[in-house]
């Protein structure tokens, strides 16, 4: 099976990523596929984009043959939620002996389409996983594509936007700088109030602990996945001595507040409540600031923020 060949996955994955791709091969979604029952199938028609670091790994059987035989397996550039679910789905209906699920499985592993890319340099690598995002934005959740802060990630490892931000240039600069990768967000260009989400996160999203943290609290917490509340999140957090710390702090107490009823789902996180309105609306996150040290020291003896022992 073609699944086989694309073992090895580039990017770290988010659990809200792995609920959503586990869906993409549920039951129900293979009822939705179509009202009649002789057409209903389980389908992946975007081209699953993997990386050639050798010409071997790709060969032809014959000049006259337009199949490809993989030598051995691939890293991925994207889309490894979607592989994984599949992999998840199968296992469970082998273990159940559901020799129905098992084909209806089977039927999309055997013509998946793979997008192989010589890959010479990081840039081509990410673009070719943002690009996978927008074409899945049907299953946005499972790619990430609908997460602002996995799109700044990609983001900031291109070269042009890397340089722009050390070099620390203005808005209109950075713009003229990405310009070159016609990157859109949600299948939209980028607006100028993108543009600046994108400089603010940029410090956070290349943290490791930080976006732990995120990972960690975006699958409680999917009205984080915006781009305004993210931005003003980490604009209050850039003035404090260890930043990366405060903003990781942040998204781990929003994540327990939401675990324990503190912010229940239907009250959902807005930026009024969390960073403030003026006067007339507290800053929720000046209240952590405050009792910072005290509230690390909590979730981590209750063992709710695994990192807090990662010098940030």
């Amino acid at each position: 099976m073609l699944f086989a060949t694309l073992l090895h996955r580039t990017s770290p994955l988010a659990v809200g990523q792995m609920e959503s791709a586990m869906w993409l091969w549920s039951e129900e979604r293979f009822l939705q596929s179509s009202p009649h029952p002789k057409k209903r199938r389980f389908s992946f028609d975007v081209p699953l984009p993997a990386k050639v670091e050798d010409t071997e790994v790709a060969q032809r059987r014959s000049p006259e043959c337009e199949k490809v035989v993989m030598a051995h397996t691939v890293p991925m550039l994207a889309g490894q939620p979607m592989v994984i679910g599949w992999y998840v789905a199968m296992a469970g209906a082998l273990k159940a002996k559901d020799e129905e699920r098992v084909w209806k499985l089977f039927e999309p592993a055997l013509s998946v389409p793979i997008r192989l890319r010589l890959c010479l340099d990081e840039d081509t690598c990410q673009l070719a996983g943002l690009f996978f995002n927008e074409l899945m934005f049907a299953g946005s959740s499972a790619s990430g594509a609908d997460s602002f802060w996995i799109f700044s990630e990609k983001v900031a490892k291109l070269t042009r936007a890397a340089k722009a931000l050390a070099d620390q240039v203005s808005t209109p600069k950075f713009r003229e700088a990405i310009g070159q990768y016609r990157l859109t967000f949600k299948r939209e260009p980028l607006t100028d109030n993108l543009i600046k989400a994108l400089k603010g996160l940029s410090t956070f999203v290349v943290d490791k602990p930080c976006g732990t943290a995120y990972r960690l609290m975006e699958v409680f917490c999917p009205e984080l996945r915006e781009p305004t509340l993210l931005m003003r999140i980490c604009q209050l957090c850039q003035g404090r001595p260890v930043s990366t710390g405060a903003c990781a702090n942040i998204f781990d107490c929003l994540r327990v507040f939401r675990l324990t009823g503190g912010c229940i789902k239907e009250d959902a996180y807005t930026v009024s409540k969390v960073t403030g309105q003026e006067k007339n609306t507290p800053a929720l996150v000046h209240e952590l600031f405050k009792n910072q040290d005290v509230i690390e020291f909590i979730l981590h003896e209750a063992e709710l923020a695994p990192n807090k022992g990662v010098a940030r």
